[in-house]
């Protein structure tokens, strides 16, 4: 008995429906997995933005401390790294990570930007204790009204670096100002051995570039003389590298001029009672330190 033709041509409809909906059903979405955020990185980017949410300080010159979370540049959540990631308020973080359809939301190159002068405004110590200071206050207090080339020899008004034995911040002067890590090492016969090493997001110009302005504003904060002072220099890429930087005065000119690098041999060592670690590791009194000391503390006391 032949199908009659309204059961066929329904049939055939069910059959071009169930395809049409198959065609156009949507794909199952790709969740990306929130990778866990480690302690140390989200160290690095609360000092380095000293809780304060670029946002709120670009778009209202807010610069008091902010309760707030650590955001995703590109709302990657498995993408933890520092350059992808953000100090925002709850309020802000909450918008960018939202978005909109009447008003155009914040975009990442808006925050990329205020990012950036949040970064600078705190390596230049313009924003101490939530406080908000006045730019003719700040710029006279750092001497911005000083000639380039005596800015490069003046110290940094605001230091971040107090301690010896210890690896730590230290702001300085240059063409482009910078923040680098150094260590004081007093040495037993006397000399004060000064590792400069480069600081992850650094502004300004390089360490090598700055060795001079660097080295002289070191000798004027800590009272080093330039014939006591030891200046070592240390990068960790592409491979640990170690320097000794060797100055040669001219008469009558600066005592940290015409720079000379020589790669540290274990014999250099040996003069310096010193050996690299390989990494930063912290020493028997718990400091972070990137040399071991062949002498206790107690065997330099008796030198200034």
């Amino acid at each position: 008995m032949p199908r009659p033709i309204g059961l066929h041509v329904t049939g055939w409809m069910s059959i071009i429906c169930l395809m049409s909906y198959r065609k156009s059903a949507p794909r199952r979405l790709k969740i990306k997995t929130r990778r866990p955020l480690s302690q140390r990185t989200a160290t690095a980017i609360l000092k380095q933005s000293l809780r304060r949410c670029c946002l709120c300080f670009g778009l209202r010159g807010d610069r008091n401390e902010r309760k707030g979370q650590i955001a995703h540049l590109n709302h990657d959540p498995s993408d933890n790294r520092p350059v992808n990631l953000v100090f925002l308020c709850l309020d802000h973080h909450d918008e960018y990570d939202r978005p909109t359809r009447l008003a155009k939301g914040l975009t990442s190159g808006e925050v990329l930007a205020y990012r950036k002068r949040l970064y600078e405004a705190v390596a230049k110590s313009e924003i101490l204790g939530g406080e908000r200071l006045d730019p003719a206050a700040v710029a006279a207090a750092i001497g911005r009204d000083a000639s380039a080339k005596s800015r490069k020899r003046e110290a940094w008004r605001f230091p971040l670096w107090q301690v010896e034995d210890q690896m730590e911040l230290f702001a300085y002067r240059a063409a482009h100002d910078g923040v680098c890590y150094i260590e004081r090492i007093p040495l037993p016969d006397g000399r004060a051995a000064v590792v400069c090493a480069p600081a992850p997001g650094n502004p300004g110009m390089s360490i090598t570039n700055a060795v001079e302005s660097i080295a002289a504003q070191v000798s004027a904060r800590f009272d080093i003389g330039p014939e006591s002072l030891v200046w070592l220099e240390h990068w960790t890429t592409p491979k640990p590298q170690w320097y000794r930087v060797l100055f040669h005065p001219k008469p009558g000119g600066t005592p940290f001029a015409e720079p000379e690098w020589l790669e540290m041999t274990p014999t250099m060592w040996r003069g310096l009672w010193l050996k690299p670690t390989g990494r930063l590791r912290c020493d028997e009194f718990g400091v972070p330190t990137l040399l071991t000391k062949g002498f206790s503390r107690t065997e330099r006391a008796g030198h200034p």
